[in-house]
């Protein structure tokens, strides 16, 4: 018999709980945890993962600024508050069509 358990990284001493509350559960259903070939892993949690090199949003506050005239910075703002306003519109656009998706299911 192989048993696979997988934790999602929640900080030491959670995991720690849960590893004994595994151990408590196997050992009262009489599985010798080393003999059944148990296998205890820890999988760390998405926001542990790094950022991709290439993210467009990690790039650009890493940017420095420094070398920017006045007039570059304000044509960067402009471009930037266009951005957020095309996010705005495609933020509403997906509330919009889920409360459709969702009335239409709910019928």
């Amino acid at each position: 018999m192989l048993i696979s358990i997988a934790f999602i990284d929640c900080g030491k001493s959670a995991i720690g709980q849960r590893l004994f509350v595994v151990r408590r559960l196997l050992g009262s259903l009489n599985i010798d945890s080393k003999r059944a070939g148990v296998k205890m892993w820890v999988m760390e949690g998405d926001e542990n993962l790094p950022l991709r090199r290439d993210d467009p949003l990690a790039n650009l506050v890493r940017q420095d600024l420094d070398p920017l005239s006045v007039a570059e910075l304000e044509e960067r703002i402009l471009a930037l508050k266009s951005e957020i306003t095309r996010c705005e519109s495609k933020i509403a656009f997906a509330t919009r069509h889920r409360s459709t998706a969702d009335a239409l299911f709910k019928s």
